[in-house]
């Protein structure tokens, strides 16, 4: 009828559902209809089912890293839609912060998944580009905030022809480097030599580790084009891990409003 989302109907229907990106009011709406239908909303934060993403979360459990303080987020990625005018009327683009929906969602919930719910934020954005439509785009958005177990900052930038996706890790023992883009993680922790020969044996150490996961992302990537075992997907892979993290009876997924991905 117009004011009935169709995950509403799923949960009408008996069966929950699973959600991306909902808007606070979708959320409070489809809430409220699987309380009243006794279903469950999952919401799909794939990220945190990222390969790369659940080492760190391991080694953070672990406490490789000590007590976790601080994440640094850099989210420097291309945007297809910004560089061609016939695509400026897309849905990223109605308001200057439905691109934070679209994109720094993913980034937002592995800071909130380490680091807790958060108490204080400061955003500057940046860049502000007229599109074709008249309306404006913030082409670089950065975030600063406080959180239950630490500090987070976060870098966005959008229709950049450089790709750079890390996230920096700092606890009280060591660091974490993760890259998104290559699928690596590098950990550091306090070495047990003096300078310079932890410089070197640490340095050896870190060179032949990203090596290492290079060779072997290569491999399954290849092995995977010749069809000797599944395809080498991690975006793939991580969806399939938020999926199944849904309760079992679910059976959608929400029909996305112009996904940018």
């Amino acid at each position: 009828n117009g004011n009935t989302l169709p995950d509403e109907c799923d949960l009408a229907s008996g069966a929950s559902t699973g959600v991306a990106r909902p808007s606070a009011a979708e959320a409070a709406q489809l809430s409220a209809a699987a309380s009243a239908a006794g279903r469950h909303v999952g919401v799909n934060h794939n990220l945190l089912f990222n390969a790369t993403v659940r080492k760190l979360v391991t080694a953070v459990r672990a406490r490789r890293l000590g007590e976790l303080e601080h994440l640094s987020v850099t989210w420097n990625v291309p945007l297809r839609q910004l560089q061609t005018t016939s695509q400026h009327g897309h849905w990223i683009f109605e308001t200057p912060a439905n691109i934070l929906l679209e994109q720094a969602v993913h980034p937002l919930s592995m800071v909130q998944f380490l680091l807790g719910d958060l108490e204080r934020l400061s955003v500057l954005s940046t860049g502000a580009r007229p599109l074709s439509t008249g309306a404006t785009f913030h082409r670089t958005w950065q975030i600063s905030m406080t959180l239950q177990r630490g500090t987070a900052q976060i870098l966005l930038s959008f229709g950049r022809e450089f790709r750079e996706m890390r996230v920096l890790a700092i606890g009280q023992d060591g660091s974490a480097s993760l890259d998104l883009a290559k699928n690596t993680l590098l950990l550091r922790t306090n070495g047990f030599q003096e300078p310079p020969l932890d410089d070197l044996v640490e340095g050896v150490g870190e060179g032949l580790g990203l090596a290492g996961q290079a060779a072997g992302n290569f491999a399954r990537t290849v092995l995977g084009m010749v069809k000797a075992r599944p395809p080498f997907d991690p975006f793939g892979d991580s969806i399939a891990g938020s999926v199944s993290a849904l309760p079992i009876e679910t059976r959608s997924t929400r029909r996305e409003k112009g996904s940018a991905q």
